[in-house]
């Protein structure tokens, strides 16, 4: 009987249900850089509570680092956690602290670029990846919505080619990788 019950509910929702593996999981911002990779701005993604893209359905972790596909919180995406912008920052102290998880962020941007090097979200991600050092999250911390963005680090980023409509989350060719 409970079965039934739910099998009927998931009927009537499964149109506004994601296929699986996808999911609809909010993100709070998004890096904009260019087709190189280079930093041009940070963006605020809907009203102050995230917007949802659907997206591969991201991993359950437990105490080993697993990073989400082209998307994740502050820690894997920046190596960023604690950063108070009121506050001078050592980021590279910051970057030492989450080291494992920004590594497996990384790692995971090059499988996705080794297995899709014509994809232009592959290789912009990948290459903005290639000069990021402290000397960039400096830069990136003159943008206007850097403090806003570092109250929200425990929240998931994802990347935007600038000119483009879809943010790396929600490219097709690399959902398919899933």
């Amino acid at each position: 009987m409970i079965l039934k019950a739910l099998y009927d509910y998931y009927d009537r929702r499964s149109d506004k249900l994601p296929p699986a593996p996808l999911a609809d999981v909010d993100f709070e911002y998004a890096i904009v850089i260019d087709h190189d990779g280079k930093f041009i701005r940070l963006e605020r993604l809907g009203d102050g509570k995230g917007l949802p893209l659907r997206t591969i359905r991201p991993e359950e972790r437990t105490s080993a680092p697993v990073a989400h596909c082209m998307g994740d919180n502050g820690s894997y995406v920046l190596g960023l956690k604690d950063v108070k912008p009121e506050k001078p920052t050592d980021y590279a102290t910051e970057l030492s602290k989450n080291k494992k998880n920004h590594s497996a962020f990384k790692k995971n941007v090059e499988e996705i670029y080794s297995t899709l090097p014509h994809n232009h979200y592959a290789q912009a991600v990948f290459s903005f990846y290639q000069h990021y050092d402290t000397a960039q999250i400096e830069r990136m911390s003159q943008d206007a919505e850097w403090p806003e963005m570092c109250k929200v680090l425990n929240k998931n980023i994802t990347f935007l080619i600038e000119g483009e409509l879809k943010r790396a989350v929600e490219d097709d060719e690399i959902i398919k990788l899933g």
